[in-house]
């Protein structure tokens, strides 16, 4: 088992290497741009600032949900976990391997509502998401589209659309259907009387469509997810202008930012390396710039700052505190 793990992180490894190189090559990653960077340090500290600042509003979302669940953890308590979860998404391939060891953890600390536990971390995840094709969709729909576009970008923004509507969608379903005309939580019901495996599903379910019933609750968490997004946009512009990038429309970026970040989640290397490089560098070139996988470069920077702080509250162990 552990040699055949090796050789698939080994294979993984090659995949990105050569994946940089080709990127290299053809002069969308340069390291000398990156390194060049910190030539600006008031503007790249202006951009790790704002990362570091979306993540504090992303822990205050969610501990807002878990206090929605009747979960009530100490700010300490929930600040730890998210940082432990920042680790794991550097340390496991995929930018959102951390929410599956958060809810092992915060599993331990609420077991009488453990479904419930791992809702929250489910519509984090979703509220997130929706912040951040919102922002995109709502500058897509205001009639902003990405010059020359090719057609996997103009897909791109078609599934960006697309996800926006989807979520407003599935939002004002949880908001205007009553639990008792459910018809998802009576399909659940049945099943579950057929295997318990499904008990577990229906519970989640159950947590996640509690929070309909909360608009103002619904309204937050989106709202704090399109200021998360907002904040690292912005955060881009700012490595743009250490990286000496000249020329992008600001507003290409509500659109940019987020569609590269969507594929940062595909599992490869953890924190997204590679494939983010590949699809920032793919994005800004259509924005004529060849300093996409630098910006990103730039930002995965915060990521392991964040993950650093992660890893010594994990190796220190006070994460156990929540167990």
């Amino acid at each position: 088992m552990l040699a055949s793990s090796r050789v698939r992180l080994l294979m993984k490894l090659t995949v990105v290497g050569v994946l940089l190189v080709v990127l290299a090559r053809r002069g969308f990653l340069s390291f000398e741009a990156t390194a060049g960077a910190f030539r600006e340090p008031g503007l790249l500290g202006r951009g790790v600032v704002l990362c570091l600042i979306a993540t504090a509003i992303a822990i205050a979302r969610w501990r807002f949900l878990l206090q929605a669940q009747k979960i009530e953890l100490s700010t300490r308590e929930v600040v730890e976990l998210a940082l432990v979860g920042n680790f794991f998404n550097l340390a496991l391939p995929g930018a959102v391997s951390g929410d599956l060891v958060k809810a092992v953890y915060i599993g331990r600390s609420a077991r009488s509502r453990r479904a419930h536990a791992l809702s929250s971390i489910l519509f984090d995840r979703v509220a997130g998401l929706t912040g951040l094709v919102l922002l995109a969709g709502g500058a897509l729909a205001y009639g902003y589209d990405l010059p020359g576009a090719s057609a996997l970008v103009e897909a791109l923004e078609l599934l960006l659309l697309s996800s926006g509507i989807g979520a407003l969608v599935v939002f004002s379903y949880l908001m205007w259907v009553k639990p008792a005309a459910d018809p998802v939580l009576k399909i659940l019901r049945r099943l579950e009387r057929r295997g318990r495996w499904m008990g577990s599903i229906l519970r989640v379910y159950e947590g996640v469509s509690a929070y309909g019933s909360q608009r103002m609750v619904l309204a937050l968490s989106i709202g704090a997810s399109i200021l998360v997004h907002g904040s690292n946009v912005l955060a881009f512009a700012y490595f743009n202008e250490a990286l000496g990038v000249s020329g992008i429309d600001p507003i290409s970026l509500l659109v940019v930012v987020p569609a590269a970040m969507l594929v940062t989640a595909i599992p490869i290397l953890p924190g997204g390396i590679g494939t983010g490089h590949y699809s920032f560098a793919a994005f800004y070139s259509v924005l004529g710039s060849s300093n996409g996988a630098d910006a990103f470069n730039l930002f995965l920077m915060s990521q392991f700052l964040l993950g650093a702080f992660g890893g010594l509250v994990y190796l220190r162990g006070s994460y156990s505190k929540t167990g």
